[in-house]
């Protein structure tokens, strides 16, 4: 079973129409990013993975839920001060050529900033954190740059450390579980939990996680 349109969650009628050993690939909404979710049949949850970053049209709909997430940042007056107080490079450079094109370091972050904040968002600079009309700071390759609120690039400076301190994982690193609302376990420490529509998505690392290990199982 396949999903044409990224969603804001799964649907309890696929789950009942999909097969015993069958699979359901899904575009998931997650902050900016609408990456290809795999998942199975397990008792009575759904269990997978990210397997893919793609792009999709949203669909709106009974799963669709509003502002889950930031939706973007806004744009700063010419006559505004952006300040860059963090000027050290974070992520690889962009591809030459194609500076609007984020990098997998940056998608990989933003996936996990989304975990953390709902106020995680994309920007023309990089992953960002958005308080709408009150500021937001943004983390390009270059560095953090911020608009109004300092603590927002503090707090951006705080969850990429905490990124880098787990291994900078990828999205492929996270062992996915959807239970029906109402049923299932809690997260797992250092887990996490998104509330979707119709059912909560936990998510954990998986061991051996991090992208150095990734980076040794591609290269093998």
């Amino acid at each position: 079973m396949k999903g044409v349109g990224e969603v804001g969650g799964l649907s309890p009628h696929w789950a009942e129409q999909l097969a015993g050993d069958g699979v359901m690939l899904v575009p998931l909404k997650h902050a900016y990013g609408h990456p290809l979710v795999l998942v199975r049949k397990d008792g009575g949850a759904l269990r997978g993975r990210m397997v893919l970053r793609t792009a999709f049209m949203p669909v709106r709909g009974p799963l669709y839920i509003e502002k889950q997430w930031a939706v973007g940042a806004c744009v700063a007056d010419p006559a505004d001060v952006v300040c860059e107080p963090d000027p050290g490079p974070r992520f690889s450079a962009r591809p030459p050529g194609e500076p609007m094109q984020l990098t997998d370091d940056e998608i990989d972050f933003l996936f996990f900033l989304g975990l953390e904040d709902d106020r995680a968002c994309w920007t023309l600079d990089g992953p960002a954190l958005s308080a709408g009309p009150d500021g937001w700071a943004a983390l390009a390759p270059g560095g953090i740059s911020w608009w109004k609120d300092a603590s927002l690039a503090r707090e951006l400076d705080r969850r990429y450390r905490e990124w880098a301190a787990r291994g900078r994982p990828a999205m492929e690193d996270y062992q996915i579980t959807f239970w029906p609302v109402g049923a299932g376990s809690d997260p797992s420490p250092g887990g996490w939990q998104i509330q979707r529509r119709f059912y909560r998505q936990l998510l954990e690392l998986t061991a051996g996680g991090g992208r150095g290990a990734r980076t040794t199982a591609r290269s093998a």
